[in-house]
């Protein structure tokens, strides 16, 4: 008797963590799906396209961080200037796609997020490895949270390309 009070209790406190799991998950999800961070994110992303013009074409030595870390290979600085660049235009050019080619806009998006990603990723993984703990990487852990919201974005840019069968083009606002 003891050992199925014990087992209905357990499985009572199991199915009460998950379904606060659930709504967890589904009021993030709710917070990701809607455009409530579009400001901060457009203002990132020129920023970053300004970085990576300024780097491309401005500066005669290249970022010390991301060369010591990329070693020899001669194309990786130009591949991830080239990202740096690319990737929040193409990010912020599917957000101006509106109306029929909105999905395309979506996918767009999608693509952009994840050169994003992958660029502050590298940037953090440089800094990590050129940079020892305690000698300021200041730098490097505002580019480890922007990475990490890059990947929120790209968790979105998956959700609304899966709704594909209930697509609707984004309204915005001009009415």
């Amino acid at each position: 008797m003891v050992r199925e009070y014990l087992k209905e209790t357990y499985l009572q406190q199991r199915n009460s963590l998950r379904a606060m799991y659930r709504r967890q998950a589904r009021a993030f999800l709710y917070l990701l799906d809607h455009e409530k961070v579009e400001l901060q994110q457009t203002i990132f992303y020129v920023f970053m396209i300004i970085d990576g013009l300024y780097n491309t074409f401005a500066v005669s030595v290249p970022v010390q961080i991301i060369e010591e870390s990329l070693g020899t290979v001669p194309w990786a600085y130009s591949a991830f200037l080239a990202m740096c660049i690319l990737g929040p235009a193409l990010s912020l050019l599917g957000k101006r796609m509106k109306g029929d080619n909105a999905y395309t806009g979506a996918w767009c998006q999608l693509v952009g997020d994840i050169g994003v990603f992958g660029t502050t990723t590298t940037y953090v993984a440089a800094t990590i490895y050129t940079q020892y703990w305690g000698k300021g990487n200041f730098a490097g852990l505002f580019v480890a949270a922007s990475a990490l919201g890059s990947l929120f974005f790209i968790i979105r840019g998956i959700r609304r390309i899966a709704k594909k069968d209930r697509w609707e083009p984004v309204s915005d606002g001009s009415a």
